[in-house]
């Protein structure tokens, strides 16, 4: 847990240092209250952080020591900026004892939550593998030879391998969502904050009922259940990246709107509008599940206020998502020779390359819709009896029907709302809302895939709707509210003295032997390994079919493996594999 603290301290410096430099140098002057430019700064900081170290990777094995080494550098030229400086100096003015006092407090009890014991199964699968690989090889040709899961490209694996380091041994957890998930209620506080005080505007509400919902989700078990949490998977930081581009639209829309008069020829290349367009084309670097992001935050930022598009912000876009993307698509083609893999779109035909019929087989666990269908059917009778077959197939497949009609019928009062008030920025969250929903639907039918897109227009229904209400209270009822927040903010330093005892007492209390998880996370699952050689690669896979390699020494196969060889023996593993035909 210590571990856990340090390292987020730092991150949050580090993301925050980062992130301002790209909110100062974007002019991004519609964001203009400061708990607004925290999020903002923070999530540009994680998606430039976790972009740079995948495409560091493509040189250098992301070790400790070079990606301190990057982050030294990154922070370095965030500081050459002297808007970033004035800005960072001014953050000095909140770091009372009382506030530091909150901040760890609230540290400690998520440290305490997430430090427990992996169990997720997709990390033992190949979460943390494609980590380690990372790690001690950075980008290795035909790694999805050894394990086609392998191939699956994640900025957010890159984040996490210098903070895995093999000083650790088998000792980690999820430490990079723990990180996102403090985020999270960092920004639900905010947002909170900026309620209570009155002073909420619609992005204030949809961020904050979002978040609630998000963070309720992964701490429960009625949806995914917390294991997923406590894991490195990256559906966690799609999810609440998908809410906090949202936000991003209505916070900058809500500014453009009270400056409608403005000529969009005097629009600059880059402004608020291109931080939709980073987080979303940094959202597909985590996970492809985050494609519908990206014609959104696309359009968003080629949109002027007459809904014009002008030809140097779509040369200048495209420049911005060629970059941000290229790291992913050249460490795919790397591992497995396909630039969007398990996509066999554009894949290539080189000697690492992994066959199509292996890279169709990978998508067959998640794309399952042909489990429901039957041979003998066709046509709309075919789609009829697999959607129905999938309804009975569980009760996650009846929530997310059911989810998906409250989500048609919320969006009928808010389309009517945006015709009758003319919120542009509603109308992009309800559209990314429906097309997420449509694109999780017809890829890959699980609730954990879409979850930020599932939530998108309920949490728009209940800001649109619970603003109006909150604005209607009289304020002689309201006023005890704020009297009592007053108090709070009165007595916060006995308060939050408190809440930090409480913290201690919650880590001496939880289950599974906390005391032994103070410094750093238990150790990963073991299991029995199997030797064997093809051709001159020995490598070892898990006894008794059970697929999931964990801490295993590399090369660590899911099952056996044939027709592959040392891409170099003279360089062993580190060169990569190529395929025997």
């Amino acid at each position: 847990m210590l571990y856990f603290i340090i390292t987020w301290l730092f991150l949050i410096g580090v993301c925050f240092s980062i992130g301002t430099t790209l909110v100062n140098g974007l002019k991004a002057d519609r964001i203009d209250r400061r708990g607004d430019r925290f999020i903002a700064a923070v999530w540009l900081g994680i998606v430039v952080l976790c972009v740079s170290m995948l495409a560091t990777s493509l040189i250098l094995p992301l070790s400790s020591a070079v990606g301190f080494a990057l982050v030294v550098g990154l922070v370095a030229l965030s500081l050459l900026s002297q808007s970033t400086r004035r800005e960072l100096a001014t953050l000095r003015s909140i770091f009372s004892p009382s506030f530091m006092v909150g901040f760890i407090t609230l540290e400690l009890i998520i440290a305490a939550f997430t430090s427990q014991k992996i169990v997720w199964f997709d990390t033992g699968l190949y979460h943390f593998g494609s980590i380690r690989w990372i790690s001690q090889f950075g980008a290795v040709n035909g790694l999805a030879l050894i394990n086609g899961k392998f191939g699956f490209t994640s900025s957010w694996f890159a984040l996490a391998a210098p903070l895995t380091s093999p000083i650790f041994g088998s000792r980690v957890s999820a430490i990079t969502n723990g990180f996102v998930f403090l985020i999270a209620i960092l920004q639900s506080l905010i947002t909170l904050n900026q309620i209570v005080s009155h002073k909420g505007r619609l992005s204030d509400w949809f961020l904050v009922i979002f978040s609630a919902i998000a963070i309720l989700v992964y701490t429960g078990t009625a949806f995914t259940g917390s294991p997923i949490l406590i894991s490195f998977s990256p559906d966690v930081t799609v999810a609440f990246i998908i809410g906090v581009t949202a936000w991003s639209i209505l916070v900058i829309s809500h500014s453009a709107q009270s400056s409608l008069g403005n000529s969009d020829a005097r629009m600059p290349l880059f402004d608020a509008k291109t931080i939709p367009l980073i987080l979303s084309a940094g959202a597909v670097t985590i996970k492809l599940s985050a494609l519908p992001l990206l014609p959104i935050g696309f359009l968003f930022y080629l949109m002027g206020n007459q809904l014009t598009i002008k030809i140097k912000r779509l040369l200048t876009g495209s420049a911005i998502v060629i970059l941000l993307l290229s790291p992913m698509v050249l460490y795919s083609l790397t591992t497995s020779g396909c630039p969007l893999y398990p996509s066999t779109f554009m894949c290539l035909d080189l000697p690492w390359s992994v066959s199509i019929e292996k890279a169709i087989k990978e998508t067959q666990p998640i794309k399952f819709w042909w489990v429901f269908s039957d041979s003998d059917e066709s046509g709309l009778t075919a789609i009829a009896l697999g959607l129905w077959r999938w309804l009975k197939g569980s009760v996650k497949s009846q929530i997310m029907a059911f989810i998906s009609i409250f989500v048609v019928i919320f969006s009928i009062p808010i389309f009517r709302q945006f015709r009758k008030h003319l919120r542009i920025g509603t109308a992009w969250i309800l559209l990314l809302g429906l097309i997420g929903i449509t694109f999780i639907m017809l890829q890959s039918p699980l609730l954990r895939f879409g979850l930020g897109y599932f939530l998108l227009i309920p949490a728009l229904f209940g800001a649109i709707y619970g603003q109006s209400l909150f604005d209607k209270i009289p304020s002689k009822l309201t006023q005890p509210l704020f009297r009592f927040t007053h108090i709070l903010k009165q007595a916060q330093t006995i308060l939050l003295t408190s809440l930090f005892l409480l913290g201690l007492t919650t880590v001496g209390l939880i289950q599974d032997n906390a005391q032994s998880r103070l410094i750093v996370p238990p150790p990963l699952p073991s299991v029995n390994l199997v030797s064997d050689q093809v051709n001159d690669v020995t490598y070892v896979y898990p006894a008794n079919f059970t697929i999931r390699c964990w801490a295993s020494p590399l090369p660590c196969s899911a099952v056996p493996i044939k027709n592959i060889r040392l891409r170099d023996p003279s360089q062993g593993i580190g060169a990569g594999f190529v395929s025997v035909k």
